[in-house]
Formats: C-alpha cells, structure tokens, sequence
C-alpha cells in the first residue's frame, strides 16, 4: 500500500452533531378541534365552580343573620319582689342578673332595662352624678 491510496479522514460537519430538533407532528381539524374543546370546558367548569363557591358563601353569611350571637336567652318573665322591697331610689341588685335596674321615686315603680338605645352596651348607674351613663 502506498501513501496515495490511503484515505484521509474527512471531518463530520457541525450540522450533523447538532442536537437536531423534533420535527413537528402535524394534527389534523379533528385534533385541534378536540383540544380547543377541552380547553373550553376546563373554563367553563372553573367558572362554574366558582360562581357556586361564591354563592355558597353569600347564602351562609345571608343565613348567619338567623342565628343570634348569644348562648342564651334572658328570661322574659322572671319575679323581683314585691313593690315593698324597693326602697326610693335606683336598685342595681339585677343589674347584672336580669340586665334591668328598678326605679321607685314619687311618681311610681319603674322597671328599665339596662341597654343603651343607640348601641345597645350596658350603661352605669352614676350614683353621685344621680344619671345613667353610657360608657
């Protein structure tokens, strides 16, 4: 063998080692059709879940309303005594039973409750000033 039949190596072209891309698959009108269906209704049914989750909410805290914050009651009818009992003057002894206050003074016997009219707390008798106080 001489040195002319000898073959020279040819280098490879940067083309050939390159990661090649995948080529892209064509989908046909049915295919596409069907994606665009379900994209469609994975929106749907999200919008559906949530106008009920946001209904749920509004009707519990419309329902809420029907339920009172109180554990419970006060007694509506409950007995203190007898008008004799009372001395003139404000009596608090069921201020914090009852919530009222018993009141005698020249023109009778008077029972208040004790709530505030314009935000419902618990007033004070002032003994000294002689009037109820809102805190």
């Amino acid at each position: 063998m001489t040195e002319e039949t000898k073959e020279t190596p040819k280098p490879i072209p940067a083309a050939a080692m390159a990661p090649q891309k995948p080529k892209a698959r064509l989908r046909n009108a049915d295919e596409d059709e069907k994606l665009a269906d379900e994209k469609r209704e994975q929106r749907r049914n999200f919008v559906k879940l949530s106008m009920t989750g946001f209904f749920v909410v509004l009707l519990l805290a419309f329902m809420r309303f029907f339920f009172p914050r109180t554990l419970t009651e006060p007694k509506t009818k409950f007995k203190i005594g007898t008008p004799a009992d009372f001395g003139f003057g404000v009596d608090t002894k069921f201020q914090s039973s009852n919530r009222i206050w018993v009141v005698r003074n020249a023109e009778g016997l008077f029972v208040i409750l004790a709530k505030c009219t314009h935000l419902g707390c618990t007033p004070d008798w002032k003994e000294s000033e002689n009037k109820f106080k809102c805190p």
